[in-house]
């Protein structure tokens, strides 16, 4: 299949390719930051927050083709967002990287 057509036809269609695949992503990805949330929903909340505060800085192609992209894929077009923007959205999360290791 070849993608044609506006912005939303597109995500649409790309939905209908891969509709399987982007629900499986969705749910490792919710379950990734779940497990790095202590098992709470707030890293959700917070991401969930954060793309909907982020979507007016995205061009207005992108969110059409996300719209098109949920319709057909049953998944929620703000957690398309978040999940398309997680890396600007996740540098909020400065935390520490610092390793600690134990010599036995």
């Amino acid at each position: 299949m070849i993608l044609h057509g506006d912005p939303f036809e597109m995500g649409y269609d790309r939905g209908v390719l891969l509709k399987k695949e982007i629900r499986s992503w969705v749910r490792d990805v919710f379950y990734m930051i779940q497990k790095l949330s202590f098992g709470t929903s707030i890293g959700k909340k917070i991401l969930m927050n954060r793309a909907k505060e982020i979507e007016k800085h995205v061009p207005k192609e992108y969110r059409e083709e996300l719209l098109g992209l949920s319709a057909v894929a049953d998944v929620d077009y703000t957690t398309l967002l978040m999940l398309n923007s997680i890396e600007t959205i996740g540098r909020q999360f400065k935390g520490c990287t610092s390793l600690a290791v134990r010599r036995w």
